[in-house]
């Protein structure tokens, strides 16, 4: 038996969290939650969810890491207690709402859900959104995989996070079902704000706390706090989303339609970046019509610029906006959804993009200037730019590495120096199908010859990077004279893991590379997403290998963990 009782095993866990406390600036938080901990910890996982995600039926145990694979894993108590809007009721956040911040388990978020009950997964954040609470994400494929499922991610977010910014610290003081389906319900919190949540899937007739007499839309919502306002409404035989707070506007319909001074279809999220910043997230193919002085408070004669952003937030280009009678237009273009507009003056900036230096041969190169009337030139084989060079007009590709050198002129003569980018391009020689956990070695052999480094890249198979341990077997290059030497027994110039050790001949267990139970005594271990350069030289002719999920991950044809693809490339330097 323990020595400890279960009062002394109490104590000690409140020592351990109020040394962690006094002594270092973290968070703490805790699994599921206990009212003992409340007044130590800053957040608990599984305290939203109930007792029941532990309900395993089929493959699905939302307690761990997998995600329900069909809907004969969901129990009949979890689907009555656990996501059963007719008999939830929020306890725990009617005691402790305003001391602790509670979310579902990482296998019971909304994401886990999406791909087999997308129901479910809106059910997740109208809960959020009703009681008050954190969502939990994950970016991986087992959830809502981000960037396949990037806009129902920020959904996600933008219906939960706003509202809890708002109230996270308020008391939940009252939870009120308001028909005889529980199909409409309503939360009070202690600063005045409330939300309203339809679970149902026809429109429903709501009058708030403040008497506006509202129709909420099928899965549907209408919140307000201090300074802040969101609705799902049925308008017009539609739903409209409307999300509203200082320095910030998300808009959403189905249908054309005029929102907060934008005229737009789909979604519009705009937010305040600084007095002279303004960035929007649109969809692809699509107009918007955004009325300026109603949205940024801006006077209507400010010199504006218009920036094209990546996924990151850089810059990619720089345009004159279009204005028409105080409305700038957009119009977007495939991958082209996120934009900034930045009032007044900007520096001087001269853009070579991707920033990145290795590139595909289908990818394109876009040169831009700041300032927008500017004609900018550009050569590729390493001569200084004219007025008589190329003149960038469209983006471009290249088919072999290359130093893109580019100046902007203006009535032919030069604004700025010379501005350049080493670009080298990594042609891909050899791609593998995806290979999975217990599969046999698969052999792999191409030529890299006039190569002067050698990629190696592996990534997930589609399925996330879980127990994505990929090996090389027996790793060899051949010079031209046929001697060989194994790729082990030289350093890389660069790697890059996304989790896991790169490691040469054995795994991180000092074990032997093993695929399938084929043991190599020379070999390199790797995880997904993982890559790896070595220098060639141009003095080697061909590359083969062995490769396959290693049996570190202990797979067996019966659970056979992991999925990875392997691919080979051949980079050139710049002649």
């Amino acid at each position: 038996a323990h020595p400890f009782d279960r009062r002394q095993d109490l104590e000690c866990r409140r020592e351990a969290f109020e040394y962690y406390r006094e002594n270092f600036d973290v968070v703490i938080g805790t699994e599921h939650g206990n009212d003992w901990g409340v007044d130590l910890v800053d957040y608990t996982e599984g305290a939203a969810g109930g007792p029941f995600h532990w309900e395993k039926q089929g493959a699905w145990h939302s307690g761990y890491y997998t995600r329900p694979t069909s809907r004969e894993d969901y129990s009949k108590k979890y689907l009555k207690y656990g996501v059963g809007y007719e008999t939830s009721i929020p306890l725990w956040q009617l005691v402790y709402h305003d001391c602790v911040s509670g979310s579902y388990y990482w296998g019971d978020c909304a994401g886990f859900h999406y791909h087999v009950a997308p129901e479910i997964a809106d059910r997740k954040d109208l809960f959020n959104l009703l009681y008050g609470t954190v969502p939990l994400f994950w970016r991986s494929n087992r959830a809502f995989d981000w960037p396949t499922n990037k806009d129902r991610f920020m959904e996600s977010y933008h219906n939960t996070c706003h509202f809890h910014e708002a109230i996270a610290f308020d008391s939940l003081v009252d939870h009120r079902f308001l028909n005889e389906e529980g199909t409409l319900q309503e939360t009070r919190f202690s600063s005045g704000g409330f939300a309203a949540i339809n679970f149902g899937e026809e429109p429903i007739s709501y009058e708030s706390p403040d008497g506006e007499k509202l129709i909420l839309a099928p899965r549907g919502f209408f919140a307000k706090a201090d300074g802040f306002y969101q609705s799902r409404l049925w308008k017009e035989g539609m739903p409209q989303t409307r999300i509203e707070k200082e320095g910030f506007v998300r808009y959403q319909s189905p249908e054309r339609t005029e929102i907060g001074g934008v005229d737009f279809q789909g979604t519009f999220t705009a937010f305040k970046v600084t007095d002279s910043r303004w960035q929007f997230a649109l969809e692809d193919d699509t107009e918007y019509r955004i009325d300026l002085a109603q949205l940024t408070g801006w006077e209507k004669d400010s010199k504006l610029t218009l920036l094209l952003l990546d996924d990151l937030g850089k810059t990619t280009q720089f345009s004159s906006p279009n204005i028409h009678d105080g409305d700038l237009i957009i119009r977007t273009r495939e991958g082209e959804d996120c934009f900034a507009l930045v009032r007044g003056e900007i520096p001087t900036e001269l853009v070579i993009y991707p920033k990145k230096e290795i590139v595909q041969p289908h990818e394109k190169i876009v040169l831009s200037f700041s300032d927008p009337k500017a004609r900018l030139h550009y050569t590729l084989d390493g001569s200084e730019p004219t007025v008589e060079s190329p003149l960038f007009e469209d983006p471009f590709s290249l088919t072999d590495s290359a130093r893109v050198q580019v100046r902007p002129f203006k009535e032919g003569a030069p604004l700025i120096e010379t501005a350049s980018k080493d670009y080298r391009v990594a042609h891909t020689l050899l791609k593998t199908p995806v290979i999975h956990g217990s599969e046999s070695a698969h052999f792999i052999e191409t030529s890299v010859e006039g190569y002067d480094q050698l990629r190696l890249l592996v990534t997930d198979g589609g399925d996330d990077c879980w127990s994505d341990k990929a090996s090389f077997g027996d790793p060899v290059l051949i010079k031209r004279d046929g001697t060989e030497i194994s790729l082990s027994d030289l350093s890389p110039n660069y790697y890059f893991l996304l989790y896991g050790h790169l490691t040469a001949d054995k795994r991180e267990n000092d074990e032997n590379i093993s695929i399938a139970g084929k043991k190599f005594e020379k070999g390199i271990g790797v995880s997904s997403t993982a890559e790896v350069i070595f220098d060639l030289g141009k003095e080697y002719k061909t590359f083969k290998s062995y490769v396959g999920i290693d049996d570190y991950n202990s797979t067996t044809p019966e659970n056979p963990l992991g999925s990875v693809e392997f691919i080979i490339q051949g980079i050139k330097g710049l002649d």
